[in-house]
């Protein structure tokens, strides 16, 4: 197995996010750090020393607004890839690549004629709803609604005996809208309640039993060390952490004490 640079890594990825935290600044966006790198700044003052990505979130309004600025902002080697842009980026949330990195995922190496080391840029979404318990039931039963329109996609030129009747049917009727309508769609249906008054937030594209919170959780955040700056996080990071990891603060077992991603030399 091919031994990675994982200093090198995240020294790209600092890269990444001061061009992201130079167009938040001058935009007035806000994000937040989240995930692993959030576990990163609250027990290790930056990085897990083996963590191999760097993750971020931003409220939906300022995340589409930062996704169609840095779009025209960046300049090479940095590079914004969202759904919207290229048919081929497979994912709906953004990520923002350093084209002349050393390394790259093997899968988008295949998948992208540009790439490199990435950030993620993650979509927070508000949920109505009476109680916390009724917002994760609405955010699931969205997510599940949403996850038709890539099965569809996914399956749109084959035959596939394990769909349900009622998948198969929508499958037919919306098998000639390209892609990115479909994509589209799903987000659509994740942007139901953002412009009304809500309590409680949820991000979809991580998974909504532990991340759907109080809006409080995240608001109005804080700012923890990390690698030397001062980075914003949510305001209530401990509970964000413990839904999602329990307790974060104990170190993996060491063999767990690895990169997860499939990082490979790039083909120059």
């Amino acid at each position: 197995m091919e031994t990675i640079d994982i200093k090198y890594v995240q020294e790209m990825e600092l890269s990444i996010l001061q061009q992201i935290d130079e167009i938040c600044k001058k935009h007035n966006l806000r994000y937040f750090l989240i995930g692993g790198t959030l576990i990163g700044a609250a027990r290790h003052n930056g990085f897990i020393p083996w963590d191999d990505d760097l993750d971020i979130a931003m409220f939906r309004d300022d995340y589409e607004k930062f996704v169609k600025i840095a779009k025209s902002e960046l300049s090479s080697p940095y590079l914004l890839k969202d759904f919207r842009y290229d048919n081929n980026y497979p994912r709906i949330f953004a990520k923002v690549f350093k084209t002349d990195t050393d390394y790259c995922s093997r899968y988008y190496q295949e998948a992208l004629e540009e790439a490199g080391i990435w950030i993620d840029v993650f979509p927070i979404d508000l949920i109505k709803a009476k109680n916390l318990k009724k917002a994760k039931q609405k955010a699931e039963r969205r997510l599940n609604l949403s996850w038709v329109f890539a099965v569809i996609d996914e399956n749109r030129n084959k035959e596939n005996n394990e769909l349900s009747i009622k998948t198969k049917m929508l499958s037919k009727i919306l098998r000639p809208l390209p892609i990115v309508a479909l994509r589209k769609m799903m987000v659509k249906i994740y942007m139901l309640d953002n412009k009304k008054k809500c309590k409680y937030i949820t991000n979809y594209c991580r998974g909504v039993k532990a991340q759907t919170m109080p809006i409080e959780c995240y608001l109005p955040g804080k700012y923890l060390p990390f690698e030397g700056q001062d980075r914003l996080v949510p305001q209530e990071y401990h509970q964000v952490l413990t839904n999602s990891y329990g307790d974060y603060m104990k170190l993996p077992d060491k063999e767990e004490q690895a990169p997860k991603h499939d990082l490979v030399k790039k083909n120059k």
